[in-house]
């Protein structure tokens, strides 16, 4: 894997956090985040720190060490909510030396790097894709927290809602460490007074299964500390989806698009990135997952393993030996040519 920086930008040193859950499915995400990282972000392994909530597996923290990529043991932050685990990287050891850390979730993948954006002595995130809640409802939060509302002037990527200059994605936040410190004790608060008054945020936005607690909580931070966010440009976290639906891609009718990050839900069983109707973003993940399948030929009869012993409720011993030895495919080549020949007939009726 190519290793061209250090992890310092300019006199500054970045570390790369993401929080893998114990499923396997989230083992296969934070090996794509790495690998992506290391081969496409121009990172060194010592910049990266993956935090396994309750210890990783030891087949997967075999493939992290090979690589020079430290984890880290954490406990989840909440039963209430897998995405507020990402808090706990609040209190990690492993970046508290950082001059920034950039706190991800593990479902990036990273297509170029990124250093530049990581400057600045603010919070640095893009636009959320929904704006989660409606202008009633975040004046009833703010007046039940307390705190002084800004107003809505920022419009949500995908839906165009209107909402709150500190409401913003939090799959990428580049985060200076004196502001860091600053949200360890007030991020962590807000998420879990939040959780005991569910009514405040709901309904949520129609497009998103479940209330995201993180976000809206770190909107309620910022107003507490005065904190601004300096919002990022959507590609370096671009939400992929697999139709143009949504104000990002109907204003880009051209759409030629050219993410520096993708934050890409749709995975196959084997971990690789589903293609999309656009042909310029399934440029970028044919790249992706060629590096992803190369990833998987090594670590995905770990990875099956873990799912047998899981679905089996089986302990390491009673594994059979013969899933070790089963060798990954390194593309899925006739899926992808049924699949591209499905999406130029339906170009050619739009």
């Amino acid at each position: 894997m190519n290793q061209k920086s250090d992890g310092n930008s300019g006199n500054h040193k970045i570390r790369f956090s993401c929080v893998m859950d114990r499923q396997p499915r989230f083992a296969q995400q934070a090996l794509g985040w790495a690998a992506t990282l290391l081969t496409f972000g121009g990172q060194r392994p010592e910049s990266l720190v993956v935090h396994a909530i309750n210890g990783c597996h030891p087949s997967v923290r075999r493939i992290f060490d090979s690589w020079g990529v430290a984890t880290r043991a954490v406990a989840p932050f909440a039963a209430w909510s897998r995405n507020s685990n990402k808090l706990t990287q609040l209190e990690s050891d492993a970046l508290a030396d950082a001059d920034y850390v950039v706190v991800c979730d593990c479902d990036l993948v990273f297509c170029e790097k990124i250093s530049r954006w990581v400057s600045g002595d603010s919070i640095r995130a893009r636009t959320p894709s929904y704006g989660g809640l409606t202008p009633k409802q975040w004046s009833r939060l703010f007046q039940t927290a307390e705190l002084d509302m800004p107003p809505p002037t920022i419009t949500a990527v995908l839906d165009g809602q209107a909402t709150l200059p500190t409401y913003c994605n939090t799959a990428l936040c580049i985060i200076p460490q004196s502001i860091f410190q600053r949200l360890r004790p007030v991020w962590p608060k807000w998420t879990r007074w939040l959780s005991e008054r569910p009514h405040l945020t709901r309904p949520f936005a129609a497009h998103v299964q479940k209330v995201a607690f993180d976000q809206v909580a770190l909107a309620l931070s910022c107003a507490e500390l005065g904190l601004p966010i300096d919002r990022l440009p959507v590609e370096v976290n671009f939400p992929v989806r697999r139709a143009p639906v949504g104000r990002l891609y109907s204003a880009n009718p051209d759409r030629e698009y050219h993410p520096l990050v993708m934050h890409h839900h749709g995975r196959t069983r084997r971990g690789l990135l589903r293609l999309t109707q656009m042909f310029s973003l399934n440029r970028q993940i044919v790249r992706v997952n060629r590096l992803l399948a190369s990833v998987h030929e090594t670590s995905g009869a770990s990875i099956r393993l873990m799912m047998v012993r899981k679905s089996q409720g089986q302990s390491g011993s009673q594994a059979h030996p013969k899933l070790l030895a089963q060798p990954c495919r390194k593309s899925q080549l006739p899926a992808r040519r049924r699949q591209r020949s499905q999406i130029g007939a339906g170009r050619k009726t739009r």
